[in-house]
Parts: structure tokens; sequence; C-alpha cells
């Protein structure tokens, strides 16, 4: 089993020892570009209000074959994953690089990057739950599971939460060593999709106001009490769910399933109190903007509903996918060609677009709702901000 390194961050990134800033591999009849290209063209930046805060490359070349494959804020860092399980911390601030480690197997088996205390996060990687300090890179803890995970791990003040593939929600203790607290079985399901903690009376969601929902891969849903598993609630919903995610807002968790339903979810009782059909494949998270609903459909568009009735308000915009950016009434959303729309929220018009340079992951800054990160297959990662006077 490969082995993370004890010794914390390390500077010299994988990438960097062989050939730094060199060029790039090119797509056959595609224009030859360097890794100092900036994803965001100046002159798109200028009709659109957009601006870079930061770009650099995190050294990849064609001799390391291999490629950025997510992306995450988590805290003060901007978390980079590769293919072949490298793992940059780059300061969210100004585009410094912490520095880098090397997580247990290939980066398409990491389950997450989430937060875990002030300055730590925890992720799975190769059946193991790591706890890493992302000042000094160093894993303050680590721990074998006893299953293979399928969703990120879920951590709140009650305990930590971990789907797996064989059909069982698992809840863990929230401090290590960790040590099972309850668990619910799916017989012949699996969980894939990301639990959620919910609730209608308290913003501040703890072990005593809050309700973790999760649901499993063939449609059923649960609510229980994150503390012990006990009381709650149990539903099937009318298709498979997609591993776009739950979404929890507005007093109600938001449910996207292949069967064509967006189903809204109280999570005190399990009842929908609206359901609507909406065509495509709505194979991503719903997002919440105020009283808004955002939702994108596969092969549709993108809909905006009431989140409290799901009364749709307009919709479909067609090849727009998710929205990762808001300021005021203006969203940023990614098109099905990886480049930015800029969208009016009042009426879904197109106010703007960005054609981006090799674009290819998007996240969000879960701090500042106007700004996010974009990066390229090559290496190169970027922080974007729609200025306000736009």
């Amino acid at each position: 089993m490969p082995r993370i390194t004890r010794h914390g961050w390390t500077k010299r990134l994988a990438g960097l020892l062989l050939g730094g800033l060199a060029s790039a591999p090119v797509a056959a009849g595609a224009a030859a570009y360097s890794y100092t290209q900036p994803l965001l063209p100046r002159a798109t930046a200028r009709n659109t209000g957009l601006h870079t805060l930061w770009q650099i490359p995190i050294g990849l070349t064609p001799a390391d074959r291999d490629r950025v494959l997510h992306l995450a804020r988590v805290g003060s860092l901007v978390f980079v994953l590769t293919a072949r399980g490298y793992l940059v911390g780059i300061n969210a601030a100004d585009g410094t690089i912490r520095g880098s480690t090397k997580v247990p197997g290939e980066g398409d088996l990491v389950k997450g990057i989430v937060r875990f205390g002030r300055h730590q996060v925890l992720l799975t990687a190769l059946g193991e739950l790591l706890d890493m300090n992302t000042r000094t890179g160093k894993m303050v803890h680590r721990q074998v599971l006893k299953f293979a995970p399928g969703t990120a791990p879920l951590v709140t003040p009650a305990g930590i939460f971990i789907g797996d593939l064989a059909g069982q929600m698992h809840a863990l203790s929230a401090k290590f060593p960790l040590y099972g607290q309850w668990f619910q079985e799916a017989a012949g399901d699996s969980f894939q999709t990301n639990p959620v903690l919910a609730g209608r009376r308290s913003r501040r969601l703890d072990k005593a106001s809050g309700r973790l929902v999760f649901v499993s891969r063939q449609g059923v849903l649960w609510g229980r009490d994150p503390a012990d598993g006990q009381g709650g609630w149990r539903r099937r919903l009318g298709g498979r769910v997609t591993v776009g995610g739950l979404t929890a807002g507005d007093g109600l968790v938001f449910v996207p399933c292949l069967d064509h339903k967006l189903y809204a979810i109280d999570p005190e009782n399990g009842m929908a109190p609206w359901i609507i059909h909406l065509p495509g494949r709505l194979d991503h998270r719903a997002r919440v903007c105020g009283k808004k609903l955002l939702i994108a459909s596969g092969g549709a568009g993108l809909f905006c509903l009431a989140a409290a009735s799901g009364r749709r308000l307009w919709g479909p915009v067609r090849g727009v996918g998710d929205v990762i950016a808001r300021n005021g009434s203006t969203l940023v959303a990614v098109t099905q060609r990886g480049d930015l729309a800029l969208l009016n929220l009042k009426n879904g018009a197109t106010v703007g677009a960005a054609p981006l340079r090799g674009a290819a992951l998007f996240a969000e800054n879960p701090y500042q709702k106007n700004s996010f990160y974009v990066a390229a297959w090559d290496g190169r990662v970027a922080a974007l901000i729609l200025r306000p006077e736009f």
C-alpha cells in the first residue's frame, strides 16, 4: 500500500521535478499554449466584470501522465487532487502553494475533503479515514475502515457519518480513535449520495436540533436523530437517486431523482410539501439562492423554482448547468462546453458570456459567494471573482 508522508507538506511537487513550467500536452488540432496562459482571457474579463484574483500552475507535465481530478475550497486552503493521488494545498488568499502530499492509492479512490476542526480536514482514501493538519500537511490520525466508503464523510457534533457501497450508513464517534455508534442497513443497495444535516427550528444545527437525512441509490430516504439513530422516518421515492447530492435549505431537503422528479422533503417527518416533474436528467444538486431554488437538468438546462412551493419561475436556460457564484442578481453558471454564462436571477436572461481556455473543473467559495475557483486538466488553477460594480 502506498504510504502517506508523515513529514507533512513537501514543497517539491511531482510535476515541478519533471519540467516545471514547460509546455502542456496539446490535443490533436488544438493550438499550443503554455502553463502561463490565463484561463480567463483579458478581453473576456473587460467585457463581463469577471476578474482573476490569482492564477498558478501546480506543475503537471506530459511526463507525469497526471491530471487534475478534484477541486475544493476547505477552510483557508484550496485543495487540488490529481488522478495519481497527489493532494496540493493552495493558500486561498494569494494563490501561493502551501505544499503537497501523497494519499494512499489513486485520486479516484478519495471520497471528499471536508473540514474537521479549525486547522484540519478529513478524507477517505483506499479504505482509510485520514485526519490532516492543513498548516503542516501532517497526518494527525489515520484509521482503517472496515467497509468501502461510497460517500464523503459528514462531520457533525454528534459524530461522523459515512455511507458504504454495501448498503450501510455508519455513524462513527466524533473523535479519534473512532468507534461505531449505530448504523442503518439498506440490504441489496448502496449509499453513494452524501448525507446532510437539516432542520427547521435552528440555524445552528447540532445533535439536538438537526435531523440526519440520507438516501440510498435505489431511492429509499431516511431521517434519523444523528445522536442515536432512533425515531425519524423512512420513505421510498419514485426512482433511483442521482449521486449529484442532497441539498438542505429553507427548512427542506431537496432530492433530485432519475424519475425526472425533484422532491422537497420536510426533514422532520419525511413528508413532501411539493414534487415537480422536470424534463431531462436531474443529475445535479439543487442550489438555494434565498427564496429561490436552482436546479440543472442534463439535456434540458437550468430551471429556477420557488423553494417553498416548487412553482417554476423561469427556465430552462438551455446549455447551462451548475451555478457556481452569485453577485446580487447576477449568477455565474457553467455551460455544457465548460465556459461561463452570466444570468439574471430574476428572469434567467443571459447578460454575458465568458469563454475560458481549457477549464475542466469548478468549485464554489463557501465563504464569499461572488468568487469561485477554476482548474484545467494541465494543472492551471485560478481564483475568479465577479466584481460588485458589474
